[in-house]
């Protein structure tokens, strides 16, 4: 039987199936509407991974207040996953014997 699948492909060009960030199942489904539904959640999901999170901190001094944020840093080798998975993601069509 052939079904889709969410696909990207690696630093050797070898294509690699996505894992859904909650369940961590591959992300393989029966119809084409099903798999893009999916795959436009997914892109989303990486774009905001990849925006820069903060945390802010308030502080008080008598009346005044104050906030303070400091950008909370991910590794380097896992934002450069994130921008090849988004620049060579796409829907492929397999075969499940």
């Amino acid at each position: 039987m052939y079904y889709y699948a969410i696909v990207y492909k690696d630093v050797a060009g070898f294509d690699i199936l996505c894992q859904n960030p909650d369940t961590q199942a591959l992300m393989i489904y029966k119809t084409k509407g099903l798999c893009n539904e999916a795959f436009n959640r997914f892109k989303e999901y990486i774009i905001n991974e990849l925006k820069p999170k903060y945390k802010i901190q308030y502080k008080r001094f008598l009346w005044f207040k104050r906030e303070e944020k400091t950008l909370i840093h991910k590794p380097e080798y896992l934002t450069t996953l994130q921008k090849r998975m988004l620049d060579t993601l796409y829907i492929k069509k397999v075969k499940i014997v």
